[in-house]
């Protein structure tokens, strides 16, 4: 991408000899991409996955700190008490900074982040507005090479939700998108494990 940006802008400019040499640049690059997009269709990796006890105040918190400098816009909720999970807390992050990404990249008014409890299971909602999506189309959005920005003009591959979603299924866990008019919500279910010293 740096090589194709830079012989761009050397032609844009016209302080090049030989403009032809400089297209030939782009051509070998578009080609390289084009094949990786390819090789990515055909195989994904199998996501390496350390599980681990994770504190979730102390994740959540640590994450929401990111969050608001990223997006001090945000709403953020929190209902926690000293649970656990069982997860990877490097994918982990992984997986709800892909879903924020998403989110960040079309809210225009409405983002929310909540970290609650319920029936045993830790809930993570990440909502936001100016969802590019139908309701018929959205069980498509965790699928490879999926786009909301359907002409894919922002130059993303559409893997983001994807990973995210073998990510958490991997830790014995759900997501689930929802549609409300403009409004997507996204829903993380992990299920909540006992401390050792909690265990009869």
């Amino acid at each position: 991408m740096a090589s194709i940006a830079a012989a761009t802008e050397i032609l844009q400019d016209g302080i090049c000899d030989n403009p032809l040499e400089y297209y030939e640049v782009i051509q070998r690059n578009v080609t390289l991409l084009n094949n990786l997009t390819q090789e990515l269709k055909l195989s994904i990796p199998k996501i390496p996955i350390n599980l681990q006890i994770i504190d979730v105040k102390t994740w959540a918190q640590d994450l929401i700190k990111e969050v608001r400098m990223e997006a001090p816009q945000a709403a953020i909720y929190t209902k926690l008490t000293n649970s656990t999970i069982n997860g990877d807390l490097i994918q982990l992050n992984r997986a709800l900074k892909n879903i924020l990404a998403n989110s960040y990249r079309f809210s225009r008014n409405v983002l929310v982040l909540k970290f609650f409890e319920e029936t045993g299971n830790l809930k993570i909602q990440i909502k936001n507005d100016g969802a590019q999506i139908t309701k018929k189309k959205l069980p498509l959005v965790f699928e490879r090479f999926y786009s909301q920005n359907c002409d894919n003009s922002d130059g993303h591959l559409g893997l983001g939700l994807y990973v995210a979603k073998q990510i958490i299924k991997v830790m014995d866990g759900e997501i689930t998108a929802k549609l409300t008019g403009e409004i997507i919500c996204f829903e993380i279910s992990l299920p909540i494990i006992m401390k050792p010293n909690e265990k009869k």
